[in-house]
């Protein structure tokens, strides 16, 4: 798998080789009952995202950092929201509508940093809108080729979008990844067989974020939901990174099964068959800095928290990864959708914001010691998400 440069099917370009690929053995990494904030990372700044009646967010699909403001996309309300660093609201990055400029269904976004736009990527349209973020208005549409199948998530990188791809129909030679000009919208180069990196599976089934992490770097990382392999971007082409090893991994095998066992025109695909053989499946949440990697992970039908030390060239694994700066037993899970050199943005998500307000602020469990103690404790269920801004400890 690592060794890459030989494919069966002469359309998907071949990734290239990487001899430094970073192997993680799940089944003899150390188990821990928890593992704590503070034993990684530093006090949170909090950040308390202004609810008003022109943005209410129900669902963060993704976040960015840039110049000093916070993009969010909101899937549910299908806006794209820019917050100061504070939480202020400011302004939406383009409208609802089908008219020029305008966009159906948008399903993520990615900034080109060197030319200071934002790609807004509708799933509806096939198309990605740019639009200058100095004067927010709207310059092209970047049209692809729909070909029958799904693209939801989106990354720019030196030049290029990269979609990701999934099919209605299985088919040998599947890939997941394409390459797209941005002036003409034609994919010029097909990456990663359905079949070597995602065990066969090429049916659309989202994941709660982008299938593209560390997407502000300079190397952005690619993998989908039954990948044991994390790809990374670099000038010089696509290589493997990380390398997922583990006896319970999802197969080729389980994923053949799964499909004989379903239509291919029955789209209500549940991973919890996968679930419930007790596979372990479905990286997310990756996050890296210079001395470790962190994701999270399924296993069966429990979500693991995996921490690799780069180093050590060790692993640990745990089911409870709590924020003990909120509270002393915080066991709300939080999702880590960015992160920079410095340190890593949390969020709770909407759905939990009730919860949060209930179980930890109104029943006097929050860390007086916290960041915005005194404005954190005037949340109402109906409060937009918090965030929770966290450098990394110093080795």
């Amino acid at each position: 798998m690592i060794s890459c440069k030989s494919v069966a099917n002469s359309d998907i370009t071949p990734i290239e080789s990487n001899r430094d690929v970073m192997y993680v053995d799940l089944d003899h990494a150390k188990k821990c009952d928890k593992v704590l904030y503070s034993s990684f990372l530093d006090k949170p700044r909090t950040i308390l995202l202004e609810t008003t009646e022109r943005c209410v967010v129900r669902e963060i699909t993704a976040l960015d950092v840039y110049k000093h403001k916070i993009y969010i996309l909101d899937g549910e309300m299908n806006r794209l929201y820019v917050f100061d660093m504070n939480g202020k609201y400011l302004y939406n990055i383009g409208k609802l509508g089908k008219g020029h400029g305008e966009y159906l269904t948008i399903s993520d976004f990615s900034i080109d940093r060197k030319n200071n736009v934002v790609y807004v990527w509708d799933e509806s349209q096939g198309a990605a809108l740019r639009f200058n973020l100095a004067t927010r208005q709207f310059e092209k549409l970047v049209r692809v080729a729909k070909n029958g199948d799904e693209k939801y998530c989106m990354q720019y990188y030196d030049g290029f979008l990269y979609l990701n791809r999934a099919s209605f129909s299985s088919g040998d030679g599947d890939y997941l990844l394409e390459k797209v000009d941005t002036a003409s919208g034609i994919c010029i180069a097909k990456y990663l067989e359905a079949s070597r990196y995602n065990k066969g599976w090429d049916y659309p089934l989202r994941q709660d974020h982008s299938c593209f992490y560390s997407r502000n770097t300079d190397n952005p990382k690619f993998f989908e939901m039954f990948s044991d392999t994390i790809v990374t971007f670099s000038k010089k082409g696509i290589y493997p990174y990380v390398a997922l090893t583990s006896d319970k991994f999802v197969t080729n095998a389980d994923v053949t099964e799964f499909k004989q066992a379903h239509s291919e025109k029955d789209m209500n695909h549940d991973i919890q068959y996968f679930m419930n053989k007790g596979l372990t499946f479905f990286p997310s949440s990756y996050v890296e800095n210079k001395h470790s990697v962190w994701m999270n992970i399924m296993m069966g039908n429990n979500l693991n928290y995996l921490f690799y030390d780069k180093e050590n060239k060790s692993a640990v694994l745990t089911e409870v990864f709590t924020n003990d700066y909120i509270c002393k037993n915080f066991n709300m899970p939080l999702e880590m959708p960015y992160y920079s050199e410095k340190g890593v943005m949390c969020i709770i998500r909407p759905a939990f914001m009730p919860y949060f307000v209930k179980d930890v602020i109104q029943t006097g469990k929050l860390n007086k010691s916290i960041d915005g103690y005194s404005q954190l404790n005037k949340l109402s269920a109906n409060s937009n998400p918090v965030l929770f801004f966290h450098k990394f400890k110093a080795r």
